[in-house]
C-alpha cells in the first residue's frame, strides 16, 4: 500500500514537472538602472515571453526592496509605500494581468514620473507571477507557481555617492576593513585590488567578494594575502569601483616579516 502511494506521488511530482517544462515564461529586463533628472518622465516597456506549449495567465504587481546585513546581495521585499526608498508613488504600469499564448509574447508598459523634489535613491521590484489553474485528473493537487521580478534602480541626478574605506586591520594573513557608505543610493561597489613589491612588480591581484549597501550602512571586507610569500616591503592598492567613474581607492603600505606576520606602515585614502 505505502509503495503505491509512492509510486502516486512520484507521478504527480513528475507530471508537474513536465507541465512546468512546457510553460517557461521568461522575462526581459531583469533590471531597470537609470539616472534621472527631477520632474523628468520614463515611458518604457518590459517583454514577456512564454516559449512553452500552454497558455499562461500572469498577475503583475509592485513591492518595495532593501538589501539587508551582512549586505551580500540579500533582499528583503516590503509592502509598497513603506521603505524609505519607495518609488512605488512613481510608477504606473499596466496591464496588472495578462494572458500570455503559447509560443508568444507580451508587453508590460510602465511609466515613472519623477518628482520635482527627488533626491537619491529610489528603488522597488514589478512581479509576474503565475495565476494558478486547477489541475484535472492526475494533475489535481498539484501547483508549481513561478515568480519573476525586475528589479528597478532609480537615482536622482540630485544624489550623493559619497564612500568611504575604514578600520583596516591584519588578521592572520588577510587585510580586513569596512566599506562604509555615506551617500543617498543604493552602492553595489566592484572592488579590486593587487599587490606591488619594493621593485613596483605586481605579485598578486583579485576581487573582493559583492557588497550590496543602503545609505549610511557598512560592511566588512577581506582581502587575502596567502599568495603572497616573500618577506619584505610591499603596497597593496585597493579599488571599489561605483559605476559612472566614480572610485575609493585606498593603498596600503606593509611588511611582510620573516615569520610571516603583517606589519602596516601606512594607509592612504
Amino acid at each position: 500500500m505505502k509503495k503505491n502511494i509512492f509510486i502516486v506521488l512520484l507521478i504527480l511530482v513528475i507530471s508537474g514537472i513536465a507541465n512546468l517544462a512546457q510553460a517557461q515564461i521568461l522575462m526581459e529586463k531583469s533590471k531597470v538602472n537609470l539616472t534621472v533628472a527631477p520632474g523628468e518622465t520614463v515611458v518604457d516597456h518590459i517583454n514577456l515571453h512564454n516559449t512553452g506549449e500552454i497558455t499562461k495567465s500572469i498577475k503583475i504587481y509592485w513591492e518595495d526592496f532593501e538589501y539587508i546585513h551582512p549586505f551580500n546581495g540579500k533582499k528583503t521585499f516590503l509592502p509598497p509605500g513603506t521603505s524609505q526608498y519607495s518609488m512605488s508613488d512613481w510608477i504606473t504600469y499596466a496591464p496588472i494581468e495578462v494572458t500570455i499564448p503559447p509560443k508568444s509574447k507580451k508587453k508590460i508598459d510602465f511609466t515613472i514620473n519623477v518628482p520635482i523634489d527627488a533626491v537619491g535613491g529610489h528603488y522597488g521590484v514589478l512581479f509576474f507571477e503565475d495565476i494558478p489553474t486547477g489541475g484535472t485528473g492526475s494533475n489535481v493537487g498539484v501547483s508549481i507557481i513561478t515568480r519573476l521580478g525586475s528589479l528597478f534602480y532609480i537615482d536622482s541626478t540630485n544624489k550623493d555617492k559619497s564612500a568611504t574605506i575604514e578600520d583596516i586591520k591584519v588578521y592572520d594573513d588577510e587585510f580586513v576593513g569596512k566599506f562604509l557608505n555615506q551617500g543617498n543610493i543604493f552602492m553595489i561597489p566592484k572592488g579590486v585590488y593587487y599587490v606591488m613589491d619594493k621593485d613596483g612588480l605586481v605579485v598578486t591581484r583579485g576581487e573582493v567578494g559583492k557588497i550590496y549597501l543602503p545609505p549610511s550602512a557598512k560592511t566588512s571586507f577581506s582581502v587575502s594575502l596567502a599568495d603572497v610569500k616573500r618577506p619584505g616591503e610591499y603596497m597593496l592598492v585597493l579599488t571599489f569601483d561605483l559605476d559612472e567613474g566614480d572610485s575609493v581607492v585606498s593603498e596600503i603600505d606593509f611588511l611582510i616579516n620573516q615569520d610571516r606576520s603583517l606589519h602596516i606602515h601606512q594607509v592612504r585614502n
